[in-house]
């Protein structure tokens, strides 16, 4: 009897290929989304850190050069938290993009590997009817032959 062969392996090994590309490509995000956020709770600490220092002496006297850096660097770290605040949002509309991309790969792998076994199953089902078969016409032969 011949060998067991899937016709669709190929199909298989690509849908396969397919969603562990688009299980880095998630992770990718991810590691991507968390550096973010990581930029935006720095600037933020920065900024707090910044403001709280500069108010927590009431009697202190600042000079214009020390005000108008103050002020410029307060600037700064307003647009880094604006434009990291955007790009989480964007990134984790991505991420939940990918998510969904990823289950659906999942899906259809899952498909054809119970396609698969279901083919095995049947496989092994006829080999085992054909070697009883091939059994009982053995014994069948030895019975003519006593």
């Amino acid at each position: 009897m011949k060998r067991f062969r899937f016709p669709l392996e190929t199909l298989l090994r690509v849908r396969r290929l397919r969603e562990d590309q688009a299980r880095m490509e998630l992770a990718r995000l991810l590691n991507t989304l968390q550096e973010k956020n990581d930029a935006l709770q720095r600037a933020e600490e920065d900024r707090l850190k910044l403001i709280s220092e500069w108010s927590g002496s009431p009697g202190r006297v600042i000079n214009s050069a020390d005000y108008q850096f103050m002020q410029k660097y307060l600037l700064s770290l307003k647009y880094i938290i604006a434009d990291c605040r955007e790009q989480i949002s964007r990134l984790e509309e991505e991420v939940r993009l990918g998510q969904e991309k990823l289950l659906k790969l999942s899906q259809e792998r899952k498909l054809m590997e119970n396609l698969k076994e279901k083919k095995v199953k049947l496989y092994r089902e006829e080999v085992a009817a054909y070697l009883q078969k091939e059994s009982d016409e053995n014994v069948l032969l030895r019975l003519k032959q006593d």
